[in-house]
This record gives structure tokens, C-alpha cells and sequence, in this order.
């Protein structure tokens, strides 16, 4: 029933009720008459509507409620009578079903769609790989072809253009870094074998082109040139005496018989070096000089080898020498340590000395450590050499000791090689334990530079160090890039101010700020300072009014071997201000 019918229904009823109530009189009262009528007809009203009307409005927003919370296009609205609200519900419940249909075709498509994605993105992946296999393919017989172009069938080393390419790149690469690099042209002198056939000749070659190749280091090329010649490419050579000893070894291994097919053949070399870009700055020209370096080596009677340079030779011959010697010195007691006291500015004597390594060589006479140390750092001879010293220094400081100097203490010096040493803290422990010599009077020495090569290290070995009861001091200190906070962090517990610095004061106003701002730092923090390098009385003079602790250099005393120096420590016993 349409809610229109509903409501004259409703009309209907009401005047029912009034006419009614006059047939039977009840009512005479107008007013009250028409206040009762009036109120029976709303509250009729109002209960037929709720009845006809709100009830069916509520279970209309049931259903729609309902029917949003299933989430489902499958439910349907209950239709009961025929008034509008019917109507409503019919048109939702056929509104609902398109929808439905509409749905189930749009996920029927998704599916078609999704699926027909996935296929074709298995497709492209197939053709992915299979592009990336023939790629791979091609890459690999290209790095073959590019392998097998640039070596020599021989020997199976790079041939001449190849490695004369490897030669232009590695000049390019010296040239940004501003590095030195060495050539080397090693002819093998056959002759003497005119017997050899070409087959035994050709394994010949190939046997000395791998006997050369296990001298080299990983990053040096060794190529095969023509003839009998093989080309030797060595990368970042820190000086150039380094070609020498990487030619000694290279005719140290000539030297040795070599068997080929049950024959034993004794073979001669020659060898030509020039350095870039001492001897030229360009390929064409390192090929033409190590050439003619080759022709000079080749003049000699004896398997030899010749700079381009003259004075290269004769520097290399030196460094040759000198490394062969510094093998045996350690054996033939050429080694010495000097002793340079240390004076304490407020006590007025020696405290300590300095021990300084010397080589007394048989035909040079003193030699400095300035020109040794580096050679022993470059051989592999630090160590022995470093050990020997160290624990020479503790038993001459603990036979001082037991002579009446007690309170003397030695500081010796640490090269960098040593330093970071694996083993450095155990060594000392153990020459500690050996020369019985007390921990607080031995004083290591490192260079501001070492300290900043690689600070985290630097701070793990002080601590080991430290850990000992030994003193430690950071040496020629101004001439680095110590920062305060490393400073404040390292475990050090003196400082040595370079004598670069000391040279001008008092005159120098530079030096002088200097000079007093190194003081007053290393008092802040809680350091001793030493300078070194003092040679007048103005000097001291002037160190002492500003409060540095201690003074060492020539003024004081050269340094002195130990039988001469102990004279100096009488001064001490005899209580005698120097």
C-alpha cells in the first residue's frame, strides 16, 4: 500500500473518533471537546505512522546497514508490500545486482589481464637471459681474443704492442701521481750455445721468462720482446736504486744452471734500465734510452747491468754495495750506539741519554743513520738490526746502573717499519725481562710523522707500550701535523721540540712564539719537553727563563760512544752544574 492510501487512512480514523465521541454525547464542554480531539487524533496519528511508516524506514536502514558491512553484492534487501519504501528497496536490490554483474566482469577481466602480464613478463625474462648469455659469450671470447692478440705464442707473456700499451698507460698513470717507474730491457745472451736447436732455444725462453717473472712483484709486467729479450715494466718505485735490486735478483736467477729436456745450460745477461722521467718522458723515448742502456751493459765482459744515466750507476752501485755490506755488519760488530746526554734544566745535571745508531764500516769509516736506515727499511734488515740496538741500550743503561748511575734513563728511537711491527711490545717485554733493567727508564722515540701515518694503530701500539711502564715521547715534534686531541689521547709523556725550531731563537721572533707556545702547550697538558738541536749558551739560557724541562744537542756534548760518554756521568755523582 502507498504511503499516500496509508495517510488518508490515518485521516479517516481520526474523524471517526470524533464523530463518535458527539454521537454519544459525552463531551459537552467545546473547548475540552476540541483539546481531546485533538490530542486522540496526534497520538493516532503518531502510532500509525511509527506502525505504517518509521518501522518499515528502520528495517530499510537495517538492511542498507547490513548490506555495506557484508562487503558482498550477493545480498538482497527484504521486499514486502507495495508502497514506495518497496519500491526503494526493489530499485536498490536491482541497482545492487548490476553492480554485482559488473563486478564479477571487472575481476574476470583483471584475472584475463593479470595473466596475460604474467606471461609476457616471463617472456622478457627468457629473453633477458638468453640476451645476457650471449652477451656473456661475446664478452668472453672478445677478452680471449683481446688475451690471445696481446701475447706472445711463446712464452704466453704480453708481446711488444701489448705491452707497450700497458707502458703508455702506466706513463699517463706517473705522470698524474707524480710517481717514478723503471723500464728494463734483459737480453739473454744465447750465443755461447750455437748448438741449440730452435725448439730447445724456444723452452729456454720460456723457462727464463717464468724464472723472471717469480722475481717481480704482482704489480710489475714482464713482457717478451724480440729475439731474445725480455721487457720489465716496474710500477711506483718509491727511488730509483730500486731498479738495481730488482736487477741484481734478476741476474742472480741468470745465474743459476737452468735444465731443459735432461741439459743443464749456465746462461748470461745483460740489462739495460732508465727511469721515468729521469731518462725521458715519453714511450718512444724510454724505449730508445733503455736501448741504449742495454748496449752499455752489454760492453761489459760479465753479466752486468747499466743505468742510462751515469750518475744513476753510480748511485746504484753504492746502494748496491752498501746493501751487501749492512748484511754482514750485524755479524761482524760494525754496528755501535753513540750515546748524547740529556740535561735536566732545573737540576742542573744528566738525567738520560739518547742512544744513536752508528756503522762503523771498515772502508767508510762512521756512517749515519741517514744513509743506512732507509736501505735496512727497504731489505727487511730493521728488525734484526732495531732488536740488536734495543737491547744493547738496556744493557749498558742497566751496567750504568749498576755502577752507581741509577736513576739514568735511555731513549732510543723507533723507525716506522719497527713501530707497527706485530711483535714490537713482546720484543721489548721479553729484552725487559732479559737485561733486567727497569721499564720507567727506557724511553721510545717516534716520529710526529709516524704517529699520524695511521692514528687508530698508532694509539693501539702506545697503549701496549704504555701497558710495559715504559716512557714514551713523540720526536721532532713541529715538523708533522700533530693535532691537540691526539695529543690529549696518545699515551705519551714527553714531547721533543725539532731543532729546526731552536736553531733561530732568541733572535727569531718566529721562532721564539714558537718555541713558547710548544712549552706551554705540552705544560697544559701535563708533558715534558725536550729540545733538541741546542748548540749555544744564548740557547740555554733563553729555554730555561721559559721553563723547558730539558736541553740536548751539541752545546752539551757530541754524541759519545759509552766508554767516553760515562765521563760526562761523574758530573752527576760529583754533583758539578754543567
Amino acid at each position: 500500500m502507498k504511503i499516500k492510501y496509508k495517510a488518508f487512512i490515518i485521516i479517516a480514523l481520526t474523524g471517526l473518533v470524533f464523530l463518535t465521541l458527539t454521537y454519544f454525547d459525552v463531551l459537552r464542554h467545546p473547548y475540552l471537546i476540541f483539546a481531546l480531539l485533538t490530542t486522540g487524533a496526534i497520538f493516532c496519528m503518531g502510532g500509525l505512522l511509527y506502525v505504517l511508516i518509521m518501522r518499515r524506514i528502520e528495517k530499510l536502514n537495517q538492511s542498507l546497514t547490513c548490506l555495506i558491512e557484508s562487503n558482498e553484492l550477493t545480498t538482497q534487501l527484504d521486499i514486502s508490500g507495495k508502497d514506495e519504501i518497496s519500491s526503494l528497496c526493489r530499485l536498490i536490490n536491482e541497482l545492487v545486482y548490476k553492480c554485482n554483474v559488473s563486478h564479477e566482469q571487472f575481476e574476470w577481466s583483471v584475472q584475463q589481464y593479470s595473466h596475460e602480464l604474467q606471461q609476457t613478463k616471463e617472456s622478457l625474462q627468457q629473453e633477458i637471459i638468453q640476451q645476457r648469455t650471449i652477451n656473456t659469450d661475446f664478452l668472453t671470447s672478445l677478452n680471449k681474443s683481446t688475451r690471445l692478440s696481446g701475447q706472445d705464442n711463446l712464452s704466453t707473456l704480453p708481446n711488444p704492442i701489448y705491452f707497450n700499451e700497458i707502458l703508455n698507460k702506466a706513463i699517463n698513470h706517473a705522470k698524474r701521481r707524480n710517481k717514478l717507474l723503471a723500464l728494463l730491457l734483459i737480453d739473454l745472451n744465447l750465443a755461447s750455445h750455437s748448438t741449440l736447436n730452435k725448439e730447445l732455444n724456444d723452452k729456454i725462453i720460456t723457462e727464463m721468462g717464468k724464472c723472471f717473472a717469480g722475481v717481480l712483484r704482482s704489480e710489475d709486467i714482464i713482457s717478451k720482446s724480440i729475439g731474445n729479450e725480455f721487457m720489465v715494466l716496474l710500477n711506483d718505485i718509491g727511488k730509483s736504486k730500486f731498479a738495481s735490486s730488482v736487477a741484481e735478483k734478476l741476474l742472480q736467477a741468470c745465474a743459476k744452471p737452468i735444465k731443459v729436456d735432461a741439459h743443464s745450460f749456465l746462461l748470461k745477461a745483460s740489462i739495460g734500465i732508465c727511469i721515468f722521467p729521469h731518462d725521458g718522458n715519453s714511450l718512444e723515448d724510454l724505449l730508445k734510452n733503455v736501448d741504449t742502456a742495454l748496449y752499455k751493459a752489454k760492453c761489459v765482459d760479465q753479466p752486468a747491468y747499466q743505468f742510462y744515466t751515469h750518475e744513476m750507476n753510480i748511485e746504484a752501485r753504492e746502494y748496491i754495495r752498501l746493501e751487501t755490506d749492512l748484511r754482514q755488519a750485524l755479524a761482524r760488530n760494525e754496528l755501535v750506539l753513540y750515546y748524547q746526554p740529556k740535561l735536566h734544566l732545573t737540576q742542573g745535571h744528566i738525567i738520560g741519554v739518547e742512544a744513536l745508531l752508528r756503522w762503523e764500516h771498515p772502508e767508510y769509516g762512521i756512517i749515519n743513520p741517514e744513509k743506512f736506515i732507509s736501505v735496512a727499511e727497504e731489505t727487511g734488515m730493521i728488525m734484526p738490526i732495531g732488536e740488536w740496538a734495543l737491547r744493547e741500550a738496556c744493557q749498558m743503561n742497566k751496567h750504568w746502573q749498576d755502577q752507581g748511575y741509577e736513576h739514568l734513563s735511555v731513549a732510543l728511537n723507533l723507525s716506522p717499519k719497527q713501530f707497527f711491527h706485530a711483535e714490537l711490545a713482546p720484543l721489548v717485554s721479553k729484552i725487559l725481562t732479559e737485561t733486567k733493567l727497569d721499564p720507567s727508564y727506557l724511553e721510545l722515540e717516534i716520529t710526529e710523522k709516524t704517529v699520524m701515518d695511521n692514528t687508530l694503530l698508532t694509539a693501539n701500539v702506545l697503549n701496549q707500550l704504555k701497558s710495559l711502564g715504559v716512557q714514551l715521547s713523540i720526536d721532532h715534534f713541529g715538523t708533522g701535523y700533530t693535532s691537540i686531541s691526539h695529543l690529549k689521547q696518545f699515551p705519551i709523556s714527553i714531547l721533543k721540540i725539532d731543532q729546526t725550531f731552536i736553531k733561530g731563537i732568541p733572535n727569531n721572533v718566529d721562532d721564539v712564539a714558537i718555541i713558547n707556545a710548544f712549552i706551554a702547550l705540552a705544560h697544559n697538558l701535563g708533558l715534558t719537553v725536550i729540545a733538541e738541536g741546542v748548540e749555544t749558551a744564548e740557547q740555554v739560557q733563553y729555554l730555561a727563563n721559559q721553563h723547558c724541562d730539558m736541553v740536548q744537542g751539541y752545546y752539551l756534548s757530541y754524541p759519545l760512544p759509552a766508554d767516553k760518554v760515562v765521563l760526562q756521568f761523574k758530573k752527576l755523582l760529583d754533583e758539578v752544574l754543567i
